[in-house]
């Protein structure tokens, strides 16, 4: 969901661009694979009113058709809202009014800030002593160099889908977190929050071992590498 969320635009057919197509496709088969493996958790599978992708939810909005995806229709949708309540009330009396105290402290600080600043005038002083020898800083003595142990720098972890890093600074700044904490409680009944959740995703990335893995997630990997 991080790395498709990377590809959001304003288009309403954005998740069919060719660039993000097979991450949706993975998002989709993994979707589909954490419901049918959690029958009795109340969640459901809807669709965005705006751009039509499918996202988890709970089972209260199973019969609403008004909802948006967190990839960025919901964010868009309330940012549309505002600006047309913006638009209706600035066309009333009470906005006009208030749009031109804007307008004239806007102005204000502009002047102010292209106003040249007031000259100080500047006061006799005495000549300049003349400035002191510098004196010439100890050669350091050279010292065998140490080798550094390769564990001592931590190692830089990253995953790479689709052509988008998730490191541990993208999980962190990501929008989706909410949504995912979200989905993460609802799916294994747990109570995580921010903090915790970025913790159990940056474990996840740390996991290297291929033993391991389930099956679902060879499949995963395989339609990410093979789109259809």
């Amino acid at each position: 969901m991080v790395a498709v969320g990377k590809f959001f635009s304003t288009e309403e057919s954005w998740h069919q661009d060719n660039r993000v197509r097979p991450l949706v496709q993975q998002y989709l088969l993994a979707l589909e694979s954490a419901v049918e493996s959690h029958p009795k958790v109340p969640v459901c599978v809807v669709s965005c009113a705006r751009c039509e992708i499918r996202f988890l939810t709970h089972r209260r909005n199973a019969r609403r058709k008004d909802l948006g995806c967190p990839f960025g229709c919901r964010e868009h949708r309330r940012r549309e809202c505002a600006r047309q309540r913006s638009q209706a009330y600035y066309r009333t009396e009470s906005g006009r009014a208030k749009k031109e105290q804007h307008n004239l402290r806007r102005k204000l600080a502009g002047l102010r800030a292209s106003s040249p600043p007031p000259q100080v005038p500047r006061l006799l002083s005495s000549p300049a002593a003349p400035p002191p020898t510098p004196v010439p800083p100890p050669t350091p003595v050279p010292s065998p160099a140490r080798a550094v142990p390769p564990d001592a720098v931590s190692p830089q972890i990253a995953l790479r889908l689709g052509g988008v890093v998730l490191d541990k600074p993208t999980l962190q700044t990501s929008p989706l977190l909410p949504h995912v904490r979200t989905v993460v409680n609802l799916l294994e009944g747990l109570g995580l929050d921010l903090p915790q959740l970025v913790e159990l995703l940056w474990a996840l990335l740390r996991q290297r071992s291929m033993g391991l893995r389930r099956r679902r997630d060879y499949v995963l990997e395989y339609l990410h590498q093979h789109p259809p």
